[in-house]
């Protein structure tokens, strides 16, 4: 193939406009008119881009799609330093509230969609819909990405037209954000050497191999209207803030290489067992994309766009997020300890809701009563069969959360009423652990085996 390259004559040179970038330096005003973006212009941008956080109720949501929005606007140089990272976010929701918004920010973040170069025009949309495909009209990613070029006219011996010929090729996606709505499997495979180098927000596409942080339904539920609409009326100065960011670093590939070395050092240090260590793709991503949120809202305080106090606020709701301080570790509480017992059994008790039959009252195993209170040497206990007690009580203690493996060994209530006997919680034989109680009054006290629980007169 080169030999024959070689020996071809060159007609044309092309030269695309690289790197595309997402937006003009002026930015236009409400009359239409383009203007260089002022200092308010700029602070708006910023007040409404962090705001994102606060889109949804749930903040986990904005957070992430603020930090891989900021990510994907330098995302070949990240890529450069961690080549299989990709910042991508997908999410089965196919509501119009979040079409709306996932377009909106789409919008917000890239305003150009044309470009021209030498012999070439480029056209690249920030919106990718498939949701329109059928069986006779399909789509493939030259659609919505690609370079134009025009062959110019040539004759030759065996062709004789002189019209020039229109040439499609598909470009890539770089340093930017895209939004995909609907795209099947097919269509995402064809993409997916294409947009490796950019933030993609995917809704409701088919099966991919992306990598994709997902997010559920009930995470993008409930949103601000207020700041949808903001998204939409300052599109053009969060264009311009990002247009700073995308070009603001002077060595951008230093850059990356210090935000993914403090990435990879926040996991800390394998010792001398560890011959190799291979972190989670997923929580190195997470890890990067933290802190590239925290260069930008050091990039626009070193501007001027934002104050030092708001920019610690954002910096705590982030961390909250993406680096949340270590829960504090509650001791394992089991379903054999005693405080465990007593307080399971005090939920019984104080629950109107459990049928327990008065004093004096004949039990009746048909009404489904946990038991009966008796009285057994001028004492009073609550007495309950020990299969009924035993299905309550491991039913109880595993919806409040306690450990319950002790339930796994074969005669557990047994081993439970031994250790529950010997510490007096219970009432106990002369002999053996399991106590024998005629609370059907029907002559079976040698064959009915109880639980008898003492609560005062």
């Amino acid at each position: 193939m080169a030999k024959f390259l070689d020996s071809c004559e060159v007609v044309q040179t092309v030269k695309p406009p690289f790197p595309l970038t997402n937006t003009p330096r002026k930015i236009r005003d409400a009359f239409g008119n383009n203007l260089e973006p002022t200092s308010d212009q700029y602070r708006i941008g910023v007040e409404t881009l962090l705001a994102l956080p606060e889109l949804y109720e749930v903040s986990q949501s904005g957070n992430r799609i603020l930090a891989y929005l900021l990510s994907g606007m330098r995302c070949k140089a990240i890529r450069k330093a961690v080549p299989d990272l990709r910042f991508a976010v997908s999410t089965s929701d196919q509501s119009d509230g979040t079409t709306e918004i996932m377009s909106a920010i789409a919008e917000a973040c890239v305003t150009m969609h044309h470009w021209s170069g030498k012999n070439c025009r480029v056209k690249r949309k920030a919106i990718i819909d498939c949701r329109s495909k059928s069986q006779y009209i399909g789509y493939h990613f030259h659609d919505y990405s690609r370079v134009i070029l025009r062959a110019p006219k040539v004759q030759s011996a065996w062709q004789t037209s002189t019209a020039k010929k229109k040439i499609v090729l598909p470009i890539p996606y770089t340093d930017t954000i895209a939004c995909i709505l609907g795209a099947d499997s097919a269509f995402l495979r064809e993409a997916d050497e294409y947009m490796q180098n950019s933030c993609v927000f995917l809704i409701g596409c088919g099966k991919n191999e992306w990598g994709s942080a997902r997010l559920s339904p009930d995470e993008l539920s409930h949103y601000a209207p207020a700041a949808l609409q903001a998204l939409r009326d300052h599109r053009y100065e969060i264009a311009a803030v990002l247009r700073e960011w995308w070009s603001g670093a002077e060595d951008e590939n230093q850059w990356a290489a210090e935000i993914v070395a403090d990435a990879r050092a926040s996991f800390g240090s394998p010792d001398s067992r560890y011959i190799s260590v291979t972190l989670d793709p997923k929580k190195l991503r997470e890890a990067v994309a933290y802190r590239v949120l925290l260069s930008f809202l050091d990039f626009v305080v070193e501007r001027g766009w934002l104050t030092a106090e708001q920019a610690d606020t954002h910096r705590a709701g982030a961390k909250a997020v993406f680096d949340p301080d270590p829960i504090e570790e509650k001791p394992v509480r089991r379903m054999e300890q005693l405080d465990v017992f007593s307080e399971i059994m005090s939920t019984f008790l104080e629950d109107t809701s459990t049928k327990i039959v008065p004093l004096g009252e004949r039990f009746v195993k048909a009404d489904k009563s946990l038991g009966a209170y008796r009285e057994i040497g001028g004492e009073k206990f609550l007495v309950m069969p020990e299969g009924t007690w035993a299905r309550a009580y491991l039913q109880a203690a595993r919806k409040a959360g306690f450990e319950t493996s002790f339930a796994q060994q074969a005669n557990w209530e047994r081993e439970l009423q031994k250790l529950l006997g010997e510490a007096g919680v219970i009432k106990q034989p002369s002999a053996g652990s399991r106590y024998r109680y005629d609370i059907f009054d029907n002559g079976t006290r040698d064959k009915t085996y109880v639980l008898a629980l003492p609560i005062g007169k």
